[in-house]
């Protein structure tokens, strides 16, 4: 939005052949998100994993209310 509103567009872009243009920004989020989400899916598994097996299947079924 502040490149719209400043520059009149977005001015760190990349354009790959003549296939598609994306900016750094969309760079920055996905090499950020794709780690931060593997860090939520092995902790969440670790979790899993230390719980006693009868709590485990309720958790693993989505049926806990605490």
């Amino acid at each position: 939005m502040i490149d719209d509103i400043f520059w009149g567009g977005s001015l760190d872009y990349i354009q790959l052949f003549d296939w598609f243009i994306f900016d750094l920004k969309d760079v920055y989020l996905t090499t950020i998100a794709i780690p931060v989400g593997g860090f939520f899916i092995i902790t969440h598994e670790v979790r899993l994993q230390q719980l006693p097996k009868e709590r485990r299947k309720v958790e693993e079924l989505g049926l806990s209310h605490g």
